[in-house]
């Protein structure tokens, strides 16, 4: 079995690596259909990002999760936001972004990063907002190539 640092370090690569994925996603528009249309991808990623840490102020002033007993899970958060831009965006390869989101849950689990609990309310707390977001980015991105 791998120890726990080990682990550790693999959990601290999951989210950085996704978000370099969909930059070099990113980067492949720019190439390919302009630097204007790969602007416009960036800033609807970063858009998706800003309700993650909007949401992690909020908790840490008024204590939503604490008053529950529960952690709000920054870790879930940003994973889920990122895969489903990933999914939204780049829907070749959906079941390897949500089997790789699962398995992360499943890691921070066994690392006891979090509870349970903890990462399916911070799933139903951002999943709602991150799909408004991107599925309104995208309408407004095929609205701009017509």
């Amino acid at each position: 079995m791998l120890s726990y640092e080990v682990l550790d370090f693999i959990a601290d690569c999951y989210i950085p690596l996704l978000i370099i994925y969909a930059l070099l996603l990113i980067g492949l528009v720019a190439t390919k259909k302009g630097l204007k249309l790969a602007l416009t991808y960036l800033l609807v990623l970063g858009v998706g990002i800003i309700p993650v840490y909007i949401i992690w102020y909020l908790d840490n002033r008024l204590r939503l999760w604490s008053a529950l007993e529960l952690d709000y899970s920054t870790h879930t958060a940003l994973a889920l936001t990122v895969v489903v831009y990933l999914v939204i965006y780049k829907q070749k390869y959906v079941n390897y972004f949500v089997a790789s989101l699962m398995a992360y849950g499943v890691l921070m689990l066994y690392q006891q990063y979090h509870s349970l609990l903890d990462i399916i309310t911070t799933t139903v707390v951002i999943l709602p907002v991150v799909l408004a977001i991107f599925l309104f980015g995208k309408r407004k991105l095929l609205l701009s190539l017509v």
